[in-house]
Protein backbone atom coordinates (compact mmCIF):
# COMPACT_ATOMS: atom_id res chain seq x y z
CA UNK A 1 0.00 0.00 0.00
CA UNK A 2 1.56 3.37 -0.60
CA UNK A 3 2.10 5.67 1.14
CA UNK A 4 3.55 9.51 1.43
CA UNK A 5 6.65 10.07 3.94
CA UNK A 6 4.01 11.13 6.86
CA UNK A 7 2.38 7.47 6.40
CA UNK A 8 -0.46 8.63 5.00
CA UNK A 9 -2.48 6.83 2.08
CA UNK A 10 -2.14 7.44 -0.75
CA UNK A 11 -4.84 6.41 -3.74
CA UNK A 12 -6.53 7.58 -7.20
CA UNK A 13 -9.49 9.74 -6.53
CA UNK A 14 -11.11 8.28 -9.74
CA UNK A 15 -10.87 5.09 -8.78
CA UNK A 16 -11.96 5.43 -5.38
CA UNK A 17 -15.01 7.77 -6.57
CA UNK A 18 -16.10 4.95 -8.75
CA UNK A 19 -15.78 2.41 -6.36
CA UNK A 20 -18.07 4.78 -3.84
CA UNK A 21 -20.49 5.08 -7.15
CA UNK A 22 -21.26 1.72 -8.21
CA UNK A 23 -20.08 -0.46 -4.83
CA UNK A 24 -20.54 1.83 -1.48
CA UNK A 25 -23.05 -0.42 -0.33
CA UNK A 26 -21.02 -2.87 0.34
CA UNK A 27 -17.75 -1.13 1.61
CA UNK A 28 -15.75 -1.67 -2.22
CA UNK A 29 -14.51 1.86 -1.47
CA UNK A 30 -12.86 1.48 1.98
CA UNK A 31 -11.42 -1.44 0.86
CA UNK A 32 -9.47 0.20 -1.50
CA UNK A 33 -8.68 2.82 0.78
CA UNK A 34 -7.75 0.39 3.65
CA UNK A 35 -9.91 1.22 5.79
CA UNK A 36 -10.61 -2.71 5.71
CA UNK A 37 -12.38 -2.84 9.56
CA UNK A 38 -14.94 -0.49 8.92
CA UNK A 39 -15.39 -1.83 4.92
CA UNK A 40 -16.73 -5.27 6.86
CA UNK A 41 -18.91 -3.10 8.94
CA UNK A 42 -20.56 -1.38 6.04
CA UNK A 43 -20.44 -4.80 4.47
CA UNK A 44 -22.42 -6.63 7.11
CA UNK A 45 -24.84 -3.39 7.09
CA UNK A 46 -25.60 -2.84 3.64
CA UNK A 47 -23.67 0.34 3.73
CA UNK A 48 -25.33 1.15 6.83
CA UNK A 49 -28.69 1.03 5.03
CA UNK A 50 -27.68 3.24 2.52
CA UNK A 51 -27.14 6.06 4.98
CA UNK A 52 -23.03 5.24 5.15
CA UNK A 53 -22.77 4.65 2.07
CA UNK A 54 -24.14 7.78 1.28
CA UNK A 55 -21.90 9.62 3.06
CA UNK A 56 -19.17 8.16 2.04
CA UNK A 57 -19.63 8.85 -1.19
CA UNK A 58 -20.25 12.75 -0.77
CA UNK A 59 -16.56 12.83 1.42
CA UNK A 60 -14.88 11.33 -1.58
CA UNK A 61 -16.35 12.94 -4.36
CA UNK A 62 -15.39 16.32 -2.04
CA UNK A 63 -12.21 14.42 -1.07
CA UNK A 64 -12.48 15.16 2.73
CA UNK A 65 -11.93 11.65 3.91
CA UNK A 66 -9.10 11.40 6.33
CA UNK A 67 -5.58 10.13 6.25
CA UNK A 68 -5.14 9.79 2.61
CA UNK A 69 -3.54 11.52 -0.08
CA UNK A 70 -5.45 12.05 -3.58
CA UNK A 71 -2.92 11.12 -6.39
CA UNK A 72 -4.85 12.48 -10.27
CA UNK A 73 -4.64 10.06 -12.85
CA UNK A 74 -4.94 12.32 -15.23
CA UNK A 75 -5.90 16.29 -15.38
CA UNK A 76 -9.80 15.36 -16.30
CA UNK A 77 -10.28 13.20 -13.47
CA UNK A 78 -13.24 15.36 -12.03
CA UNK A 79 -14.96 15.76 -15.66
CA UNK A 80 -14.44 11.64 -16.23
CA UNK A 81 -15.99 11.58 -12.69
CA UNK A 82 -19.08 13.82 -13.64
CA UNK A 83 -19.63 11.45 -16.86
CA UNK A 84 -19.74 8.96 -15.12
CA UNK A 85 -21.83 10.46 -12.29
CA UNK A 86 -24.29 11.29 -14.78
CA UNK A 87 -24.08 8.51 -16.85
CA UNK A 88 -25.34 6.22 -13.90
CA UNK A 89 -27.97 8.85 -13.08
CA UNK A 90 -29.50 7.98 -16.22
CA UNK A 91 -29.53 4.87 -16.19
CA UNK A 92 -31.21 4.37 -13.12
CA UNK A 93 -33.94 6.93 -14.48
CA UNK A 94 -34.10 4.46 -17.17
CA UNK A 95 -34.26 1.26 -15.34
CA UNK A 96 -36.62 2.95 -12.36
CA UNK A 97 -38.88 3.92 -15.42
CA UNK A 98 -39.19 0.49 -16.95
CA UNK A 99 -40.30 -0.79 -13.98
CA UNK A 100 -42.95 2.08 -13.16
CA UNK A 101 -44.46 1.22 -16.59
CA UNK A 102 -43.88 -2.60 -16.18
CA UNK A 103 -46.33 -2.02 -13.25
CA UNK A 104 -48.84 0.56 -14.31
CA UNK A 105 -49.36 -1.87 -17.50
CA UNK A 106 -49.73 -4.90 -15.30
CA UNK A 107 -52.46 -3.04 -13.50
CA UNK A 108 -53.85 -2.10 -16.56
CA UNK A 109 -54.17 -5.17 -17.72
CA UNK A 110 -56.08 -6.40 -14.86
CA UNK A 111 -58.97 -3.93 -14.98
CA UNK A 112 -59.50 -3.89 -18.54
CA UNK A 113 -59.26 -8.12 -18.35
CA UNK A 114 -62.97 -9.80 -18.85
CA UNK A 115 -63.36 -11.95 -16.16
CA UNK A 116 -64.55 -15.49 -17.12
CA UNK A 117 -67.89 -16.70 -15.37
CA UNK A 118 -68.13 -20.29 -15.83
CA UNK A 119 -71.86 -21.83 -15.04
CA UNK A 120 -71.77 -24.78 -13.43
CA UNK A 121 -74.42 -26.91 -15.88
CA UNK A 122 -74.43 -30.18 -13.90
CA UNK A 123 -77.70 -31.49 -12.31
CA UNK A 124 -77.34 -31.76 -8.80
CA UNK A 125 -77.64 -35.42 -7.44
CA UNK A 126 -79.76 -35.84 -4.69
CA UNK A 127 -79.19 -38.62 -2.43
CA UNK A 128 -82.44 -40.52 -0.89
CA UNK A 129 -81.56 -41.36 2.65
CA UNK A 130 -82.90 -45.24 2.73
CA UNK A 131 -85.17 -45.39 5.90
CA UNK A 132 -84.88 -48.76 8.07
CA UNK A 133 -87.77 -50.29 8.80
CA UNK A 134 -89.40 -49.61 12.35
CA UNK A 135 -88.97 -52.82 14.31
CA UNK A 136 -92.18 -53.10 16.77
CA UNK A 137 -91.58 -53.35 20.08
CA UNK A 138 -92.95 -56.20 20.75
CA UNK A 139 -90.95 -58.37 18.37
CA UNK A 140 -87.59 -56.58 20.24
CA UNK A 141 -88.99 -58.01 23.34
CA UNK A 142 -89.97 -61.02 21.71
CA UNK A 143 -86.49 -61.25 20.38
CA UNK A 144 -84.52 -60.69 23.20
CA UNK A 145 -86.41 -63.66 25.14
CA UNK A 146 -85.77 -66.03 22.44
CA UNK A 147 -81.90 -64.94 23.26
CA UNK A 148 -82.00 -65.81 27.13
CA UNK A 149 -84.12 -69.38 26.31
CA UNK A 150 -82.01 -70.47 23.87
CA UNK A 151 -78.19 -69.37 24.87
CA UNK A 152 -79.05 -69.64 28.79
CA UNK A 153 -81.30 -72.56 29.13
CA UNK A 154 -80.35 -74.01 25.95
CA UNK A 155 -83.93 -74.67 24.93
CA UNK A 156 -84.62 -76.07 21.08
CA UNK A 157 -85.84 -73.87 18.38
CA UNK A 158 -89.59 -75.29 18.74
CA UNK A 159 -88.93 -74.81 22.65
CA UNK A 160 -88.17 -71.38 21.90
CA UNK A 161 -91.41 -70.92 19.91
CA UNK A 162 -93.85 -72.38 21.75
CA UNK A 163 -92.67 -70.94 25.42
CA UNK A 164 -93.06 -67.51 23.96
CA UNK A 165 -96.58 -67.82 22.42
CA UNK A 166 -97.63 -69.82 25.46
CA UNK A 167 -100.19 -67.90 27.58
CA UNK A 168 -98.08 -69.42 30.88
CA UNK A 169 -95.14 -68.02 28.89
CA UNK A 170 -94.28 -64.96 26.62
CA UNK A 171 -97.92 -64.20 25.44
CA UNK A 172 -96.53 -62.88 22.18
CA UNK A 173 -98.42 -62.83 18.89
CA UNK A 174 -96.81 -65.57 16.30
CA UNK A 175 -95.47 -63.22 14.23
CA UNK A 176 -93.47 -61.85 17.10
CA UNK A 177 -92.62 -65.06 18.01
CA UNK A 178 -91.53 -66.13 14.16
CA UNK A 179 -89.62 -62.89 14.37
CA UNK A 180 -87.64 -64.04 17.20
CA UNK A 181 -86.89 -67.35 15.85
CA UNK A 182 -85.76 -66.33 12.37
CA UNK A 183 -83.31 -63.18 14.13
CA UNK A 184 -81.96 -65.31 17.15
CA UNK A 185 -78.62 -66.95 16.93
CA UNK A 186 -77.97 -69.72 18.90
CA UNK A 187 -76.26 -73.43 18.01
CA UNK A 188 -79.36 -75.75 18.37
CA UNK A 189 -77.02 -79.42 18.48
CA UNK A 190 -74.90 -77.38 21.15
CA UNK A 191 -78.45 -76.88 22.86
CA UNK A 192 -79.43 -80.66 22.67
CA UNK A 193 -75.86 -81.46 23.94
CA UNK A 194 -75.96 -79.57 27.29
CA UNK A 195 -79.65 -80.74 27.44
CA UNK A 196 -78.20 -84.60 27.44
CA UNK A 197 -75.55 -84.18 29.62
CA UNK A 198 -77.62 -82.54 31.98
CA UNK A 199 -80.20 -85.69 31.91
CA UNK A 200 -77.15 -87.98 32.31
CA UNK A 201 -75.60 -86.51 35.11
CA UNK A 202 -78.85 -85.29 37.41
CA UNK A 203 -80.93 -88.51 36.28
CA UNK A 204 -78.80 -91.10 34.75
CA UNK A 205 -80.40 -91.74 32.04
CA UNK A 206 -80.15 -94.35 29.09
CA UNK A 207 -78.80 -92.43 25.64
CA UNK A 208 -82.19 -94.07 24.14
CA UNK A 209 -84.07 -92.16 27.16
CA UNK A 210 -81.97 -88.76 26.46
CA UNK A 211 -82.82 -89.38 22.98
CA UNK A 212 -86.87 -89.71 23.59
CA UNK A 213 -86.66 -87.18 26.01
CA UNK A 214 -84.87 -84.75 23.52
CA UNK A 215 -87.26 -85.41 20.44
CA UNK A 216 -90.48 -85.80 22.53
CA UNK A 217 -93.50 -83.33 21.93
CA UNK A 218 -94.01 -83.35 25.41
CA UNK A 219 -89.99 -82.89 26.12
CA UNK A 220 -87.35 -80.46 24.81
CA UNK A 221 -88.81 -80.95 21.07
CA UNK A 222 -85.12 -80.94 19.13
CA UNK A 223 -84.86 -82.72 15.62
CA UNK A 224 -84.01 -85.52 15.25
CA UNK A 225 -80.38 -84.69 13.58
CA UNK A 226 -80.29 -82.62 16.97
CA UNK A 227 -80.75 -85.37 19.23
CA UNK A 228 -78.25 -87.60 17.22
CA UNK A 229 -75.32 -84.94 17.43
CA UNK A 230 -76.10 -84.72 21.01
CA UNK A 231 -75.82 -88.62 21.83
CA UNK A 232 -73.25 -88.95 19.39
CA UNK A 233 -71.21 -86.32 21.52
CA UNK A 234 -72.52 -87.35 24.91
CA UNK A 235 -69.16 -88.51 26.27
CA UNK A 236 -67.19 -86.15 24.71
Amino acid sequence: MATNQYGVVQKKWLTAFVLSLFFGIIGADRFYLGKSGTALLKLFTFGGFGIWALIDFIMIATKSISRVEWVQDGKNDKKAALIIFVVAVVLIIIISSSSVNKNVNLQLDSLTKTPTITTNTETPVTQTKTEEPTIPADYKSALNQADTYANTLHMSKQGVYNQLISEYGGKFAEEAAQYAIDNVTSDWDANALAKAKTYQSTMSLSTAAIHDQLTSEYGEKFTEAEADYAIQHLAN
